[in-house]
């Protein structure tokens, strides 16, 4: 099961990654938004979240 999937269990500890030997590809995360219109306020603090989202979820070993 991808871990993208379950990660807020990871997260809160209820479940946990038991390794394999099975190679799996990484999945980039990103965000798609137009370069001509400035992002809205609301859009911003999404962006933001986002970011510490990944990067919470990197730091633990939990990479997407």
């Amino acid at each position: 099961m991808p871990r993208l999937m379950m990660v807020g269990d990871l997260l809160r500890g209820t479940l946990r990654v038991v390794p394999l030997p099975v190679p799996a590809p990484s999945r980039p995360a990103g965000l798609i938004h137009s370069r001509d219109r400035a992002l809205s306020p609301a859009g911003r603090i999404f962006v933001e979240g986002f970011k510490a989202y990944l990067a919470e979820i990197a730091t633990k070993g939990l990479d997407i």
